[in-house]
């Protein structure tokens, strides 16, 4: 996983650390299937390494409680 620091380069790789029952409490509660568990594990990994998880898919935000301090941590990219 590559980290983006807010310029056109890439900062570096994140390494994956740990398996599914590591996540974030927070995160690992409001997952409701199969298809969110990428979405857990990559939000999970930004929150880790005090980056941001840049995506198109809004619903990411659904894995995040709405007073949530880490909320910052996704980044919607508008389409």
């Amino acid at each position: 996983m590559a980290a983006y620091d807010g310029t056109s380069r890439v900062a570096g790789a994140w390494p994956l650390e740990g398996g599914l029952a590591d996540i974030r409490d927070e995160i690992r509660a409001r997952v409701v299937g199969h298809h969110q568990l990428t979405d857990a594990v990559l939000l999970d990994l930004a929150i880790r390494h005090h980056g941001r998880l840049a995506t198109f898919d809004r619903r990411i935000l659904g894995l995040l409680r709405p007073d949530s301090v880490v909320r910052d941590a996704v980044a919607i990219i508008p389409v």
